[in-house]
């Protein structure tokens, strides 16, 4: 075992290495610049196999992170701040072992002209593979321009964050100093006439910028972007509930499988208070942990998607936190052959920056994404055109088509929608209900639900319950069909609401010959901030029409 203290700042920014010698026959369907990067990343864990020094060079860093490296080797004066300190960047190691250490595949992504994102998952030690993304800058030729660790951060954030912090004065006049071996800058005439000589360029910022509510690892985005709050349980014994709604943005250039840790889950508010959840309370995602490995949650290349998570505290008499904090896990999960499956790397996801009751935070807006980085092809954004009764996946789409409020002769209240989907694949597409799964919260922090049994949740499409799931629901290439749910509250003394937030998970059903089938993939589909009024109005002037008063 062999650790070389910060062998990734032994790369000399000066040292080109050129491709273009390369046969035509070795590039990529995605052309010459993907060929490139492909056997960058190849030069940068071929290394590994050796001893650091005696293997291939590194290629060099783009010119803006040259200058951030030269501005913190000028700050640590031959010692590495606490930070950076005693950590490969490319190996996420301190440790290595030439014997292991191989290079399993390469994922590339562009993402601007000038950006392509490489997703390396390699091997370099007994512990098994790990994953990490290397984002490429072409100026003269395509050199390093950041790193993307599998635990969160990256080495600019890093390089920026610490600069900032043991900087001082020191960061100021170092900014106007060229990188060592850096191309020089292209200035246009007026800003080579400017009296001030021009600023270092500003580092790339992450996918989440600075944002609490959003964490980037190698391979994934997760942002929180609704929390809500509700209460459900009698007047004696009520209980508290925290419903969040987590997307995930695929940044890798292939697909990602994805399992929640079981049992990782808490939240903890600023009273000191604990919210829970288990197995009945997760949509969208399936668990992995004791021998169980659920891969219903897969995203394609870009693709994003939602998953809801609730959780639950009994309070007693205790004061309640407004200030919640949301902790949880999740693990890559590997596809192998024969429908094989094997737990990856696992991810810890810290979430804070709420910073009122939780319902105040409904909706809460993802980050918008920053130059370079992936764009998110969430098919939500590109179909529904962020309508709040409308809801898309890569494979249907999903809109209100009415909703009504009513009550019952026992004083309960009842929310009944109806739902219509379209299909939007090639293929014919069977769906089912997750029986339980609705949950209608109103901004007053009141909660309908289905599991009455006196009404029926969903009227129009069946249930989906593994090997007996119903099939009858099957949509052909754009056709549209609907489903009614409904949802129940107790009667209360509390002020009912006027906009709802509509969750309810929908599993999508692979049939096989001999009339069997299995769920394939579960979607937590949500409708925000819908108000009633408008079908309301909408029935109103259909009973004017028709000569209904």
């Amino acid at each position: 075992m062999r650790w070389y203290k910060s062998a990734w700042l032994c790369a000399p920014a000066a040292i080109l290495i050129v491709f273009t010698t390369l046969p035509a026959q070795t590039a990529p369907a995605g052309g010459a610049d993907e060929a490139q990067v492909r056997a960058l990343v190849k030069t940068i864990y071929a290394r590994y196999n050796h001893a650091i020094g005696h293997g291939p060079e590194l290629p060099p860093f783009s010119p803006s992170t040259a200058a951030l490296y030269e501005q913190y080797d000028s700050l640590t004066r031959n010692d590495d701040f606490p930070e950076l300190s005693g950590f490969d960047h490319y190996c996420e190691c301190q440790d290595f072992d030439e014997k292991q250490s191989r290079l399993l595949k390469v994922d590339l992504a562009r993402v601007a002209p000038d950006l392509i994102d490489a997703t390396a998952r390699y091997v370099v030690s007994a512990d098994g593979p790990q994953t990490t993304r290397i984002r490429f800058q072409k100026t003269d030729s395509w050199k390093v321009h950041d790193i993307f660790w599998s635990a969160g951060g990256s080495l600019r954030a890093s390089l920026t964050q610490t600069i900032a912090k043991h900087g001082g004065a020191a960061e100021a006049s170092l900014a106007q100093k060229p990188a060592t071996g850096a191309a020089p800058t292209r200035m246009s005439a007026t800003q080579q006439s400017a009296s001030s000589p021009p600023a270092m360029a500003v580092p790339a910022a992450s996918a989440c910028g600075n944002d609490p509510r959003c964490v980037e690892v190698s391979s994934f985005v997760a942002t929180v972007t609704d929390v809500r709050e509700s209460t459900t349980g009698n007047y004696n014994t009520p209980i508290r509930l925290m419903a969040v709604t987590l997307r995930f943005r695929n940044t890798t250039g292939g697909p990602l499988a994805l399992g929640y840790v079981a049992n990782s889950g808490v939240i903890t508010d600023d009273r000191g208070n604990r919210y829970t959840t288990d197995s009945r309370r997760i949509r969208g995602i399936g668990e992995v942990g004791a021998g169980v490995i659920d891969p219903k949650f897969v995203l394609r290349a870009g693709e994003s998607a939602d998953t809801r998570f609730e959780f639950a505290w009994q309070p007693g008499g205790a004061l309640i936190g407004t200030h919640p904090v949301i902790d949880l896990a999740v693990r890559e999960i590997e596809s192998l052959a024969g429908n094989q499956w094997r737990l990856g790397r696992e991810y810890a996801l810290h979430f804070s920056g709420f910073g009122g009751p939780p319902a105040v935070e409904a909706s809460a807006v993802s980050p918008s994404a920053p130059a370079g980085s992936l764009p998110a092809t969430s098919s939500a954004t590109d179909v529904c055109a962020k309508k709040v009764d409308c809801y898309s996946t890569p494979t249907f789409v999903a809109e209100i088509t009415r909703m009504s409020q009513s009550e019952n002769r026992d004083k309960a209240h009842i929310i009944q929608y109806s739902v219509r989907f379209r299909n939007l694949t090639a293929q014919p597409l069977a769906l089912a209900h997750t029986q339980w799964s609705t949950s209608v919260v109103d901004d007053q922090g009141n909660r309908y639900t289905s599991n009455w049994t006196y009404i029926k949740e969903v009227t129009g499409m069946g249930f989906a319950r593994g090997a007996q799931s119903d099939q009858s629901f099957v949509l052909q290439p754009g056709q549209d069909r609907e489903a009614t749910y409904t949802a129940l509250l107790q009667p209360t003394t509390n002020r009912l609401g006027s906009t709802y937030n509509i969750d309810f998970a929908v599993e999508e059903l692979e049939l096989f010959p001999g009339n069997q089938v299995r769920s394939a993939r579960q979607y937590a589909v949500g409708f925000h901030d819908v108000k009633i009024g408008r079908w309301r109005g909408l029935r109103n002037l259909i009973d004017i029409r028709i000569g209904k008063q």
